[in-house]
């Protein structure tokens, strides 16, 4: 599956991670392409700091 920014940033898991891993996938199959390309370095880290 795929890890929640919470669970990476902190080890805190809940069920809000398991629709974050859902909401990845539906978007991989919705747009036909693999949620690595959907990165951005510096989206992601602003993200992941607040």
């Amino acid at each position: 599956g795929y890890m929640p920014p919470e669970y990476a940033m902190e080890g805190r898991y809940s069920t809000k991670s398991d629709v974050f891993s859902f909401g990845v996938i539906v978007l991989e199959i919705v747009s036909g392409q693999k949620m690595t390309t959907f990165h951005n370095v510096e989206y992601s880290l602003n993200l992941l700091g607040h």
